[in-house]
């Protein structure tokens, strides 16, 4: 089976529950430690196996850098990782990649894989945090010159599920079309008034994405 087929059908939000995490706290308080498979220079985190680079969401030597999450996950055939919560930014940057593996592969139409995958990523957040996510934005985009679809969606996380109270989130997403592959960049923000403005723009972290 064509892997791009299988991640509509068996969904791609596995490895955002799955994953080890790395930095944070300990205790809520005492950084802890980024025990990275990839590794991070010049506020770019490349993969352990070179196939892919993109840009950290928060700058080296910086409080957010020190508290930042860091998720990494590599099932068969695809690439999972994500940035955040840090300090006070409590953003969180995901890229997932699929590989296509086969000839075949280049059947599978961009379009209908794309509209799938989000269709299953924002089911997946609905049950997470009890919220219908609704699209306030969505259209086609080129990306360093590639094929590219982008969503806007808010969802209203009723108290309890990320804080003690009622949050607003926004999801920026793009879909990008590789030569070998396909690309998943999902970006959500807290956009409640004291939320600190976003370092890295969304449109700058998908545009940052590189495959070897």
């Amino acid at each position: 089976m064509i892997y791009i087929r299988a991640i509509v059908l068996a969904g791609i939000f596995t490895a955002m529950v799955s994953c080890s995490t790395s930095g944070g706290t300990i205790g809520g308080l005492v950084p802890a430690p980024k025990i990275l498979k990839g590794t991070i220079k010049d506020n770019v985190y490349t993969g352990a196996d070179n196939s892919f680079s993109v840009a950290v969401p928060h700058k080296q030597g910086s409080n957010e850098y020190l508290y930042m999450h860091v998720k990494e996950e590599k099932p068969e055939y695809g690439t999972y990782v994500s940035f955040g919560p840090a300090a006070f930014d409590q953003s969180i940057y995901r890229l997932e990649i699929a590989r296509r593996v086969t000839p075949s592969s280049a059947d599978v139409r961009f379009d209908e894989v794309a509209e799938k995958v989000v269709a299953r990523y924002s089911t997946s957040f609905q049950q997470q945090y009890g919220a219908e996510l609704i699209t306030v934005e969505s259209r086609r985009e080129v990306i360093n010159g590639r094929d590219a679809f982008y969503w806007k969606m808010t969802q209203l996380v009723p108290a309890g599920k990320m804080s003690n109270l009622e949050t607003h989130i926004t999801h920026e997403v793009y879909c990008m079309n590789f030569d070998k592959a396909f690309a998943l960049v999902w970006v959500q923000y807290p956009i409640e008034k004291m939320t600190p403005p976003l370092e890295l723009a969304p449109r700058a972290f998908a545009e940052s994405v590189s495959l070897n």
